[in-house]
């Protein structure tokens, strides 16, 4: 995940410079746009669209619009931030605001552990059920080497 302020050039951040390294055909990687509501680039609504140069993230690109200072002085709950933020999402940019906002994020990101859990779930009772085979194989090696170490005791007197 790629966290980028959208008041800053998106395409050049340092997060998406990281990103990169680790994942570099970007398969991976979701870039997380915020402070949406403070965008002045004309890039942004492109951005948001799939049009702009982050449009290759085979992810997508999720805005979201912070919490601030206003709203914790305010005591402003996080029903009303996200209600704002769903309106702010659906008048500027509608074509795409049931895809933003930090509902969608949290949606998003449980679907993809979810998945990543299912394939990985076969992956580890694979390993699971070799590794507890190995372990029987090596229980009857040792239990079979105990036993013939009794049996020749036994047989030499040693055990009585």
């Amino acid at each position: 995940m790629a966290i980028s302020a959208a008041d800053v050039d998106i395409g050049n951040s340092e997060a998406l410079f990281v990103a990169r390294k680790v994942d570099p055909q970007e398969q991976r990687t979701i870039a997380v746009v915020t402070k949406s509501d403070l965008a002045t680039s004309e890039e942004f609504p492109k951005l948001l669209n799939g049009k702009g140069r982050l449009a290759h993230l085979k992810m997508g690109i999720v805005a979201v619009i912070n919490r601030t200072a206003k709203h914790d002085k305010l005591n402003i709950s996080v029903d009303e931030i996200q209600r704002e933020e769903r309106e702010f999402f659906a008048e500027n940019f509608p074509d795409v605001a049931e895809f933003q906002g930090t509902p969608f994020l949290q949606k998003k990101l449980q679907k993809l552990l979810s998945e990543h859990i299912l394939d990985c779930s076969e992956t580890i009772e694979v390993r699971q059920c070799i590794h507890f085979t190995s372990y029987t194989i090596v229980q009857k090696l040792v239990v079979n080497e105990y036993n013939k170490l009794n049996v020749r005791a036994l047989n030499s007197g040693l055990i009585f």
